[in-house]
Parts: structure tokens; C-alpha cells; sequence
């Protein structure tokens, strides 16, 4: 097992060496925290959760510790609130605005997109609220929001406990956790290496939380996988292509990519089968 030992609350020993409180550990814990502050706090919940076994050299740190906890199921709370969700206000909005972007992005990378996935998307343009909201009744967890190659530093020893570090992290949500899964799959590799390997890398991912104690049956992973393909990385593929210019090549080229493989995830999976709508 990986165990970690904390010996102390270094937010609060940051504000105290900042001259930013003058609070004791447990007064400034029960006040109201800045962003900053929240958002220092978040990473450390996530750094933990990464152990097996976190050892504490006093009751009061222990109980302090079990204040920080940002696990599985456990994001759902007003503490954690200062998180945007998916069903965030601004995923009302963006909804709104779907049937709108999806006709200035027709023109322009229509003709990339695999077979079907026009009649798709005329379908997600007008249900993509009531997509999400269904999508949302799954386990929370805290979410990357745009996990990609692109955001995944690697070391020369893939071999290393720490091989890959992720940054990037100023679009930090909750939701199920399938959206970050979908996103990488749907968008790192392509359509042929992702449809060869999808059924394994599923398999591996699922067996790697389920190791690290999250109940979550396979059935429901993949479920949760299938609909954020959906509402996920078409979303950004309309979002970047109904917007941007298109003098710069390379950004055409990357744009193109995107929608091609975005649109063939939920499409290969036969998406809309796991939605009501």
C-alpha cells in the first residue's frame, strides 16, 4: 500500500507565513476561505486520495483531514459548491446557444464529420439540456474538464509512480467521471487506435478505481463513458469550430480532427440509446 503522512495544514500555514490571517488552524478552517485559498485546498484532497493509507500525528489534524475529503460521491455538498457542476448556470446557457452554433458549424466542418452524424447532431442541438441533466444523475467526482494529450506531461521513466503530471486545471467542474475518461478517448487518438483499444483501456481504467475502493459496477462506467461522448467532445468541436477563424491552417486542420473523432464516439456506440430524449 502507498501511505502519505500529513503534519500540519500547509493553506493555513501559507495565509499565516503571508501575514494573510492571524487565526488559529481550527478558527481559520471554520471561516470562510478565499478562492485561492478553496481551490489550494481542492488539491490537496487531490494529491491525498491518490494514497492508500494517509497516517496524521494528532486527532485534531485527523479531524481536520476528514473536513478536506473530496472523494468519489462526496462532491455533491455545499462545501463544494464553489465548483462549477455540469449543470452549472453556464451549461444552461451553452444549451441555448447549441442549435445556434451547430448551424454556423455545418458550413465549415460538415464535411468532415462521419455518416449520421448530421441527423446526431440535429438531434443533440435541440436536447442538449435534457442530455446533460440525465447525464448528471450519475456519481459525482471531481472532473478535469479538458483532459487531453495536450494537458499530460510524461517523464522519460513511464515506470515512475508520478510518470504523468496534468495541468491545465482552470476548468475544474464535478460530474461523473466518465466525462474525462470520453474526452481523452474520444479526442487523443484516433478513431481506428481508439476503436482497437477502447474495450481494454475501459477494462483497465475500471479495474484501477475499483482497486483503489470505488464501488462503480463496469455497466454503469460504460454507461457514464457513452452518454459524455454525447455531451461532451462534440460540444467542443461545435463550440471551436462555430467560432473560429479559419485563415489559420493548422487550427482548421485541428478543428477538423476534432469533429471527426468527437462525432464517431457517440455515433460508434449508438449514443442516444442511453438517453430518454
Amino acid at each position: 500500500k502507498s501511505v502519505v503522512k500529513v503534519v500540519g495544514d500547509p493553506v493555513w500555514e501559507r495565509a499565516r507565513n503571508k501575514g494573510l490571517t492571524k487565526l488559529g488552524v481550527n478558527e481559520f478552517n471554520d471561516s470562510k476561505l478565499k478562492f485561492s485559498q478553496r481551490f489550494q485546498r481542492w488539491l490537496i484532497c487531490w494529491s491525498l486520495n491518490r494514497f492508500d493509507v494517509i497516517t496524521c500525528p494528532s486527532l485534531e489534524l485527523k479531524s481536520l483531514m476528514q473536513g478536506w475529503e473530496a472523494r468519489w460521491g462526496k462532491v455533491e455538498t455545499t462545501e463544494m459548491e464553489w465548483v462549477p457542476s455540469v449543470i452549472h448556470d453556464r451549461i444552461v446557457n451553452f444549451g441555448a446557444m447549441w442549435p445556434m452554433l451547430w448551424e454556423m458549424y455545418q458550413p465549415k466542418f460538415g464535411h468532415v464529420l462521419p455518416e449520421g452524424a448530421v441527423e446526431f447532431g440535429n438531434w443533440l442541438s435541440v436536447n442538449y439540456w435534457e442530455a446533460v441533466k440525465e447525464f448528471a444523475t450519475s456519481p459525482w467526482t471531481l472532473l478535469h474538464l479538458d483532459y487531453r494529450v495536450d494537458n499530460l506531461m510524461f517523464d522519460t521513466d513511464l515506470n515512475s509512480p508520478d510518470a504523468v503530471a496534468v495541468i491545465d486545471w482552470q476548468s475544474v467542474g464535478r460530474g461523473p467521471a466518465g466525462y474525462d475518461l470520453a474526452y481523452l478517448l474520444g479526442g487523443s487518438v484516433t478513431v481506428e487506435d481508439r476503436r482497437k483499444y477502447e474495450d481494454q483501456w475501459l477494462h483497465e481504467y475500471h479495474d484501477e478505481i475499483t482497486r483503489l475502493g470505488v464501488n462503480y459496477a463496469f455497466e454503469d462506467l460504460y454507461k457514464d463513458y457513452v452518454r459524455a461522448h454525447v455531451i461532451g467532445g462534440t460540444s467542443t468541436a461545435v463550440l471551436t469550430g462555430a467560432t473560429f477563424d479559419l485563415g489559420n491552417e493548422r487550427g482548421v486542420a485541428l478543428i477538423a480532427s476534432m469533429g471527426e473523432r468527437h462525432f464517431a464516439a457517440p455515433l460508434d456506440h449508438n449514443g442516444r440509446q442511453f438517453f430518454s430524449v
